[in-house]
């Protein structure tokens, strides 16, 4: 579905009254206006999703919130990418069983604790891809933020992650 159809602002309250029966939803937004309608749409739960990816504007702009999908897991979601957009941690879809798991240029994690801790959350995890948003910004990136000793510490956590064949790591 693309804005550019000419009967948009009737077809889209069509589609919203029946995402709940998706299994696949990608969303390429480019209107900074439409961003409140997309989370309303992402607001109810999507039982039957497996399937999500988001192609936001600017990685200012938050889709998804704790209350998204109705404040509950997505149990069926395997397959998350998130792009140009925010997303908070404690968001339910980081508690679904992913399997795949693709941030490009997303304001999600502020430390190494917190994406060991999303990762901890995802033990299905096959694949992951990350392209860090603030070397893009030109403040230098989350990698070269961290602290050298939180590395090392004997209190960093250590994530099992079994399934995993895949890693990709932009910064």
């Amino acid at each position: 579905l693309h804005r550019e159809l000419a009967d948009w602002d009737a077809s889209l309250p069509l589609i919203l009254a029946e995402v709940s029966r998706a299994r696949s939803i990608v969303i390429d937004n480019y209107v900074l206006e439409s961003v409140p309608l997309i989370r309303e749409a992402l607001q109810s739960p999507l039982l039957m999703l497996e399937r999500l990816e988001i192609n936001g504007h600017s990685d200012t702009e938050a889709y998804l919130n704790e209350t998204s999908f109705g404040g509950e897991w997505p149990m069926k979601l395997r397959h998350l990418t998130l792009r140009t957009c925010e997303a908070p941690t404690k968001c339910s879809a980081f508690q679904a069983s992913l399997t795949s798991l693709e941030v490009d240029e997303c304001s999600i994690w502020t430390s190494l604790t917190e994406l060991l801790d999303t990762l901890s959350c995802l033990p299905h995890l096959d694949t992951f891809r990350w392209v860090d948003s603030l070397a893009y910004q030109g403040g230098g990136c989350l990698v070269d933020s961290l602290d050298v000793g939180e590395l090392t510490e004997p209190h960093t956590k250590l994530v099992h992650l079994p399934y995993l064949e895949s890693v990709k790591i932009r910064t």
